[in-house]
């Protein structure tokens, strides 16, 4: 439900809007997914399994959490 309310303000939007919650921890994944950034990390050329990309906040994306 939260990534449903999170696309509706997207679409309806243009620029960042301001979220404001209960603190509920679901939306704070559907902001990323909406307004994040996928970082990729470089290849070290070491053994193992390369790490996985990772969503990380949009610069323009900042939160305040009490």
């Amino acid at each position: 439900m939260a990534d449903k309310v999170v696309e509706t303000t997207k679409k309806r939007i243009a620029s960042m809007p301001l979220f404001v919650s209960d603190g509920l921890k679901f939306y704070t994944k559907a902001l990323l997914k909406s307004y994040g950034k996928l970082v990729a990390f470089p290849k070290t050329l070491r053994r193992g399994r390369p790490r996985k990309p990772k969503l990380v906040p949009d610069d323009d994306l900042t939160g305040i959490s009490h």
